[in-house]
């Protein structure tokens, strides 16, 4: 049989083994909060990338329509410009008068 005082041993011995596990716990369980905490604050950052994106998206979108928008306006502009003056017959009789105006760099291009 074992003495009162083994057994005293062998009872402090398991409260110390006890006392250790209970500290261990109480780590895994700081480290399983800390990783909450991390992961909560991971969702709130990917949310707000969420919406900073869906935000760019819409931008994008506001400036494609405004850029449609302006094409047709060109377009339309395009459309109605016509020739402010009619000039019937030759125009070969002016060319010495726009020779006079222009430079004689530009004429050695033609």
């Amino acid at each position: 049989m074992i003495s009162n005082k083994q057994q005293a041993t062998s009872n402090k011995q398991q409260a110390t083994s006890n006392k250790q596990q209970a500290t261990s716990n109480k780590q895994q369980a700081t480290s399983n909060k800390q990783q909450a905490t991390s992961n909560k604050q991971q969702a709130t950052s990917n949310k707000q990338q969420a919406t900073s994106n869906k935000q760019q998206a819409t931008s994008n979108k506001q400036q494609a329509t405004s850029n449609k928008q302006q094409a047709t306006s060109n377009k339309q502009q395009l459309a109605e410009l016509r020739p402010f003056i009619k000039w019937v017959g030759g125009k070969r009789q002016l060319l010495p008068e726009l020779a006079k105006l222009c430079s004689r760099a530009l004429w050695n291009i033609f």
